[in-house]
């Protein structure tokens, strides 16, 4: 009897270059050339039949490729015999539970936790910028099983590797792509050196907070550097003709206690400022690259359903010469996106939470947990005040191109998004045990005249992108089970 098999989920798309995306499905990923729709690398073996001899074979190390159950496919490697090197089809089946005798004690042991493939699973990656010297790029990723590995984007190596004492959210490069960071389920933040052998990486604790870190983002802020002084009416005052910046990096935490915080960095034990405003866990946090600005502007996304922009643009100048303050942040705008989408919110939803925010140049995209819909908006910026806001120009139905005669169960749900150099939208539907999407993975573009999104399937393509099966799709896994898990420090 032939069983019938579910495709997997895309959970994250990273755009790596101009033209090429790491999609992230359950534990393997792959990078994709998505304008000559042709796979690159990937983590799991594509079929005899539907090879690609110019992609590469990426070489995970054994802990990450593990035997594949029902749950993961392998049953076309089951009567083959594999070579040593193939990491991904040589490990045999796990034997059967024996049955307990009765008047007798089990000596069976544990289930290893290799055994569960949950926590295998890619819970965050991050693409490094190109190093000059050595013309090199990395991706690191962690995993659930508290697993950070750094791979070098030329011949998909893996250059580094550890394992953390906690549980991570989030994972980041630093703006000199020679550090990366991980932030973990404890409250900390840790700095990796990428370059140092794996038996001396050691992590060094960069910041705390009080509740479970949930994401982490890099910015900068501008600092007037003072060149010229005017007199007027017997004070001195800056001279904007004359007025140059400082940059300084600042690094966002979010947690799980509804606050976001910013502290420079590397001493980050310098809190730059807190935007506090959102009532439950913060989700997302998102930096928009303004163009011939000095502002700093985030967005924020939460569990209680609102995105909230931010202005954290210093006040202060070098003159202050001055590390421990508290600069402010002011709230210019919340967005309530179940009152925006609530003709796309199914009556079964009873909670609203935001997924994912990324911004490209002026626009800004968001995405709702469960929600059939894309939020898109054009973000304006008033360079000299407090005026900046983002405008809404569309909720796009993800639903309007499926087709009306199929089951409830069809629908296209959005479980990523992210913009690519071209401004383009890539988005990835949602598939597990309660929703199927009509296509796994889609590319929209912003057609300026009419403010709308509007299909590239003519440019961009992934025809070609075979994702892992599975015969029996997972339960869908909502961001408030663990947004609101309580806080196990012995996990």
């Amino acid at each position: 009897m032939v069983v019938s098999k579910t495709n997997t989920e895309v959970s994250k798309i990273l755009l790596l270059n101009d033209n090429k995306v790491i999609l992230v499905s359950g534990n393997s990923f792959s990078v994709y050339d998505y304008i000559s729709d042709s796979l690159v690398a990937h983590t799991t073996t594509i079929p005899e039949n539907e090879s690609n001899s110019s992609c590469i074979k990426i070489q995970f190390p054994e802990a990450i490729i593990i035997p594949e159950t029902s749950e993961t496919n392998l049953d076309s490697a089951k009567s083959e015999d594999k070579p040593a090197e193939n990491l991904n089809n040589d490990t045999e089946q796990a034997p059967k539970k024996k049955q307990k005798i009765s008047g007798a004690k089990s000596k069976e042991p544990k289930s290893s936790a290799k055994s569960d493939l949950s926590l295998f699973r890619i819970r965050d990656l991050s693409v490094s910028g190109v190093d000059v010297e050595s013309n090199s790029q990395y991706v690191a990723l962690i995993t659930e099983n508290k697993q950070l590995y750094i791979y070098e984007t030329k011949n998909w190596t893996i250059v580094n590797h550890t394992e953390n004492s906690k549980r991570c959210n989030s994972v980041r490069f630093d703006p000199s792509s020679k550090f990366v960071l991980v932030a973990d389920k404890f409250g900390d933040a840790y700095k990796y050196s990428i370059l140092k052998k794996p038996a001396e990486l050691k992590p060094e604790l960069l910041l705390g907070h009080v509740s479970i870190l949930t994401s982490m983002e890099f910015a900068t802020i501008y600092y007037p550097r003072i060149t010229k002084a005017t007199e007027t009416n017997g004070k001195a005052e800056d001279s904007v003709a004359h007025k140059e910046y400082n940059e300084r990096t600042i690094i966002l935490t979010g947690d799980r206690d509804e606050k976001v915080r910013s502290s420079m960095y590397p001493n980050s034990y310098n809190i730059h400022s807190y935007c506090l405003g959102h009532t439950q866990f913060v989700t997302a946090i998102n930096v928009p690259k303004l163009e011939n600005s000095t502002k700093t502007l985030v967005i924020t996304g939460a569990g209680d359903g609102t995105a909230k922009l931010w202005d954290i643009s210093s006040k202060l100048s070098e003159r202050n010469n001055c590390e421990n303050y508290n600069d402010s942040s002011v709230l210019l705008q919340s967005i309530n996106l179940s009152q925006i989408g609530s003709s796309f919110i199914d009556s079964s939803i009873s909670e609203i939470g935001i997924l994912s925010i990324k911004s490209s140049k002026e626009l800004v995209s968001i995405i709702v947990e469960g929600v059939p819909a894309i939020f898109l908006f054009k973000l304006e910026v008033d360079q000299s005040g407090n005026n900046s806001k983002l405008i809404l120009l569309e909720t796009f139905s993800t639903d309007s191109i499926k087709d009306n005669t199929l089951n409830d169960k069809v629908s296209n749900i959005p479980a990523d998004i992210e913009f690519d150099s071209q401004n383009r939208l890539l988005v990835s539907y949602s598939v597990n045990s309660k929703v199927s999407p009509t296509i796994l993975l889609e590319a929209f573009e912003f057609d300026s005249e009419t403010s709308k999104l509007v299909s590239c399937k003519s440019n961009i393509k992934f025809s070609n992108f075979i994702p892992p099966q599975v015969e029996t799709p997972v339960e869908p896994k909502s961001i408030f089970e663990w947004g609101r898990k309580s806080f196990d420090r012995n996990n």
